[in-house]
């Protein structure tokens, strides 16, 4: 729940332990202080008897007192409880750390996702997916991740916290039989990765009871929606953001304010620290950095479940002003071994300025939230003229509504989705080669792409474009649990790119209509988790990011999914050499089965 300001007259008084402070402690908080200074705060002292009473006497006048008082509070709490009024809660103290808590948390999940994709391809070599060496259009593969987050609770306010993935997207198959290479080793010869990754690795501590907080390491980077930072935390993710990143995270009730230096990118590391183990940046001048203010106040997913449930309405937000700085880069031909340090790097000078911002408003039976981002960045490239600079000027929005209907609180739910993201009059959306929109006589580069873990459907934007951008799109969806087990989604998405240049048509900019069908389980443990459009989805973050990414206790999931494309004219193929000119335009159908089984821990 929200914490209580610390006053900053009672700050300084805490660390000279000059007095008690009273405030609500966050949860699970310790209570080990000392139990004779906790008696005399909060009992009151029983006058002694002048006359020959003994002290075993006195002794029982004060624990019949103390009954008495319990007794009565007791019933003055039960007739409170039974008007609907709160208790008061019992007073505590600040502290400036707390005692140990159980020392080891373990969460995570284990997935295995089975995928037949047909005609990815479009039958015209439009797609940037391509046929098999034997002509077959249809695609059909097993894959795996073991996802280990471990806690190490040093007190209950320091802790280290670290995220590995164990055969992270391993096909299977894909280790021959035989080969045990990746049961000794991290990194096996018939492995493309290593078997095991260190995705995050950061430490927390946390003053005056939580209204402070230092965060420094690698760490799960997401703002708001997730459409620009996301941290890959749903189940059915790839793509993660993570920043080498130092933060302080200020909770003053109302309003988080997180002051955030990120480090892109070192550059080159010291060639003469030859005889020492750690490395050293060798110099500044190619450094990349970034500076963030994220500002906002959101509840967890919990705290809006309880509140909208006794019928309150909340509104949460989050603002995240962004500079990001880099002088010169390390030219691509540049070789340690044999290079001259002289000739090392070109000027890059590039700086980008960026607000992403970010609102939502809760109700029993609403919730809407939206995402915006504006950006604008220049820079160099490093076959550039000497005075030639490139621009981005770039924005996107995302846009996601549910309605519950009273009724039906429980068991339907009625979805809007939408988004758009800026594009730029070039040919090809850019997903992966950005600059490639950039060309003779044109330096703008404005095509804004979402994050590739945002997810907005199964086919169109997912597979065949890569993400969001250079388009708009809108989804209407149901969700309907049957049981509190299983239930199912149906959802029609229609997208569009903003410039017909964009398109493999070069004319058309409708790009496609798309259903999605899902039949989805989970067992008593993941209810709580959301996903894979609807039961495995993102999961809701404070604005700072939190040490555990699932709020399950445990349990098993699945689904059964069914997606179908219809492509439209701008994915005609005009440089398709046939004479049919229909045998231009892609096939009618494209299809997805997907199926998704996981336990989450």
């Amino acid at each position: 729940m929200i914490k209580k300001i610390l006053p900053t007259s009672c700050l300084f008084a805490l660390l000279l332990g000059a007095m008690p402070l009273n405030a609500a402690p966050t949860d699970g908080a310790s209570d080990n202080f000392d139990a004779a200074s906790e008696e005399a705060l909060t009992t009151e002292t029983a006058p002694t008897a002048e006359s020959a009473a003994t002290s075993a006497e006195v002794t029982l006048a004060k624990e019949e007192e103390a009954k008495e008082m319990a007794t009565g509070d007791a019933a003055s709490e039960e007739s409170a409880a039974k008007e609907g009024e709160e208790a008061t809660p019992p007073k505590k103290r600040w502290r400036l750390l707390a005692g140990r808590s159980d020392i080891f948390d373990l969460d995570g999940y284990m997935r295995v996702r089975g995928n037949i994709y047909h005609n990815l391809d479009l039958g015209n070599e439009a797609s940037r997916f391509s046929k098999g060496p034997s002509g077959e259009s249809t695609s059909a593969s097993f894959d795996m991740r073991l996802r280990l987050e471990p806690v190490i609770n040093i007190t209950q306010f320091i802790r280290v916290a670290a995220t590995f993935d164990v055969l992270d997207n391993v096909v299977f198959g894909s280790n021959p039989a035989g080969d045990a290479t990746m049961l000794s080793h991290t990194q096996g010869d018939s492995f493309l990765a290593d078997a095991i990754k260190v995705r995050r690795l950061w430490l927390e501590a946390d003053f005056f009871s939580g209204h402070l907080r230092v965060i420094a390491g690698r760490v799960p980077s997401h703002f708001g929606l997730g459409m620009y930072y996301n941290d890959g935390n749903c189940l059915d993710c790839d793509l993660s953001d993570a920043a080498d990143r130092i933060q302080l995270v200020i909770d003053l009730d109302v309003i988080s304010i997180a002051p955030t230096f990120d480090m892109i990118s070192s550059g080159l590391a010291n060639p003469y620290n030859i005889n020492s183990d750690q490395p050293l940046d060798f110099d500044n001048v190619d450094d990349a950095f970034e500076f963030s203010l994220q500002l906002g106040r959101r509840h967890t997913q919990q705290e809006i479940a309880e509140l909208t449930g006794a019928g309150k309405m909340l509104v949460d937000w989050g603002a995240a002003p962004i500079f990001r700085h880099q002088a010169r880069a390390v030219k691509s031909t540049y070789n340690a071994a044999t290079g001259s340090l002289s000739d090392a790097y070109y000027r890059t000078d590039a700086n980008t300025y960026a607000l992403d911002a970010w609102v939502g408003f809760y109700s029993e039976q609403l919730s809407l939230e939206l995402e915006g981002l504006f950006l604008y960045a220049s820079y160099k490239v490093e076959n550039d003229e000497v005075d030639t600079k490139r621009t981005a000027l770039q924005w996107g929005f995302a846009f996601e509504g549910r309605y519950r209907p009273k009724q039906l609180a429980r068991k339907l739910e009625v979805s809007l989705i939408a988004g758009v993201a800026s594009g730029d009059d070039s040919k090809g959306f850019g997903f992966n080669d950005p600059d490639s929109q950039a060309g003779a006589g044109d330096t703008s580069v404005n095509n804004f792409q979402f994050h590739p873990s945002y997810h907005v459907d199964m086919i169109l934007f997912r597979q065949l474009v890569g993400t969001v951008t250079d388009a708009f799109y809108i989804k209407p969806s149901v969700s309907y649990l049957f049981t509190d087990h299983f239930g199912g989604m149906a959802g029609v998405l229609y997208g569009q790119a903003l410039y017909a240049n964009s398109t493999p048509s070069r004319e058309k900019s409708p790009l496609g209509v798309e259903i999605n069908v899902e039949l989805f389980f989970r067992s008593d443990g993941v209810v709580g988790v959301e996903g894979f459009d609807y039961p495995w989805g993102r999961n809701v973050k404070r604005i700072s990011g939190e040490t555990k990414s699932q709020p399950a206790k445990g349990g098993v999931i699945g689904s059964l999914s069914y997606g179908l494309l219809f492509p439209l004219k701008g994915w005609r193929n005009p440089n398709l050499s046939v004479l049919d000119e229909d045998e231009r335009d892609p096939e009618t159908m494209v299809h997805a089965f997907l199926a998704r089984v996981g336990v989450v821990f």
